[in-house]
């Protein structure tokens, strides 16, 4: 439970092109994520941006998530309901925002997401995973 207040006003960002020099990585990041949420019209900042796990030497075509943290809850659900507007930006079309999840919500999606495939492959139709009060469940579409 500590975790995840922890992680409530964070926003994990994914497919954000990465350079190669650490020392303009940082500032690089900041400007694109500067430009993409002007392009959002978001009024909010991040309080700090953060790529995540080591760089790679060997897959440079793979870029590291990029971690913002927001001072305000309100400003990350703006930002989710808006997200959808990247991908009429061709540069940005693959960029993917999610929430910061702990271990434990993780393996559930996961495990979630197996079930899904399985109950689809075995002939259930119209199976979707959505989030009901906070908890993501597989339900039928067509309800």
């Amino acid at each position: 439970m500590i975790d995840r207040q922890s992680r409530r006003n964070n926003v994990l960002l994914f497919n954000l092109t990465e350079t190669l020099n650490d020392l303009t990585n940082a500032s690089s990041d900041s400007t694109s994520i500067q430009n993409i949420l002007d392009f959002l019209n978001l009024k909010s900042k991040p309080n700090s941006v953060t790529r995540l796990g080591k760089p790679s030497s060997s897959n440079t075509t793979k870029s590291r998530p990029v971690k913002l943290r927001f001072s305000d809850q309100k400003d990350i659900f703006e930002l989710f309901s808006y997200q959808n507007k990247l991908k009429s930006n061709s540069t940005w079309k693959d960029l993917r925002f999610s929430s910061d999840r702990t271990k434990q919500q993780q393996e559930y999606m996961s495990h979630l997401r197996q079930e899904l495939l399985n109950r689809q492959f075995n002939g259930e139709q119209d199976l979707i995973i959505k989030y009901i009060k906070g908890t993501p469940k597989i339900i039928n579409s067509k309800n």
